[in-house]
């Protein structure tokens, strides 16, 4: 996060200050797997909830404040387009991480100078930056960004049309239809706007004519969200390179990073070892290779024995800080990768 010195000092871009609280955090929740999991979690509360309508609907007093039901449950809309929204920036910042070509001209200019030299005084990247400052007010904005992600990993899209040709069953101001899935998931859009900017008929209106969510509608909704997330990000954990971040595993759970990088790390080593280098460079790197590994290792039993990194509120930070370090060793072997291979006529080997 930011230093408290320099939150203290000057009034904060909001783009530099989302950037950093959810670039630089060990707790990484800016991610595909956290708008599912939020969706899911939502779904779960609100199942709760309609069972608890249920049993009171069979009591004299019934539930909810008026016509069976409460305002607060039409506020789940605020949040599973939040869960929408999570999903396309954090992908967005993801495909800019992996492949940076993809940064389109118009994204870096509606930064500016400005945020773009505050950025890097706080160590910030591009593509968070862009992610935070993307905006998903529209289905349709929702699914450009993941039409530009498929093409970019070589997938196919598509996503509009597949959504259209999907129909669903659900309540819609008391009333029982099929609709496609974008439909439903344009009108939440819709609803979602009117609920936090809008005071009209639609809230103060007589009870009879507001638009009011019954738990089960909300649940419906949810399940169309998660719906479409997964429908997602299955074709992004088909098509997409193994090292793309954040990348799910087919059951929709996270995908093991540290493994990715430890993989990488060995990769990166033996195409070092096997560049025409001088028999004492050779030696050398063979010394260095076996002193850092013995080092890596005994970083790793510190890390998993130190206490001031154990659970703190059931807050672990061990796993981050020992990805961090691995991450760390990547990096340098890129770099050392790179400059081994600038000049050289040969390919650089693949091992």
């Amino acid at each position: 996060m930011l230093g408290g010195s320099f939150m203290a000092t000057k009034k904060v871009d909001r783009r530099i200050a989302f950037a950093a609280t959810y670039g630089q955090s060990h707790f990484k929740t800016f991610n595909a797997f956290s708008a599912l999991w939020r969706a899911e979690d939502l779904i779960a509360e609100v199942e709760v909830m309609d069972r608890t309508k249920a049993a009171d609907d069979a009591t004299k007093g019934g539930f909810g404040y008026r016509f069976g039901t409460y305002e607060a449950v039409s506020y789940y809309a605020v949040a599973f387009v939040t869960c929408l929204e999570w999903h396309a920036r954090s992908r967005l910042a993801d495909l800019l991480t992996f492949d940076p070509e993809q940064l389109r001209p118009d994204e870096l200019k509606s930064l500016g100078n400005a945020t773009l030299v505050e950025a890097m005084k706080a160590e910030l990247s591009v593509p968070q930056l862009v992610g935070a400052s993307s905006l998903v007010s529209s289905i349709d904005a929702y699914l450009d960004i993941f039409e530009r992600v498929l093409n970019a990993i070589g997938a196919p899209g598509g996503l509009k049309k597949a959504l259209k040709e999907e129909r669903v069953v659900f309540n819609y101001n008391g009333i029982e239809e099929e609709a496609p899935a974008y439909t439903r998931l344009e009108r939440l859009f819709e609803y979602r706007h009117r609920l936090v900017h809008e005071i009209g008929m639609h809230v103060i209106g007589h009870p009879s004519i507001r638009e009011l969510w019954l738990p089960d509608d909300a649940s419906k909704i949810g399940n169309v969200v998660c719906a479409c997330i997964r429908r997602i990000e299955a074709e992004i954990t088909r098509h997409a390179p193994h090292n793309f971040p954040n990348k799910l595993s087919e059951d929709g759970s996270p995908g093991d990073d540290l493994s990715t990088v430890k993989e990488e790390i060995e990769k990166l080593e033996k195409r070092i070892a096997k560049a025409a280098i001088l028999p004492e460079e050779g030696e050398s790197w063979t010394q260095a290779l076996n002193a850092t590994h013995a080092a890596l290792e005994r970083e790793t039993h510190f890390i998993k024995a130190a206490e001031f990194l154990r659970p703190l509120r059931y807050l672990d930070v061990s796993q981050s800080v020992e990805l961090e370090l691995y991450r760390n060793r990547a990096r340098y072997l890129r770099v050392l990768n790179d400059e081994i291979w600038e000049d050289r006529q040969e390919p650089d080997p693949q091992p």
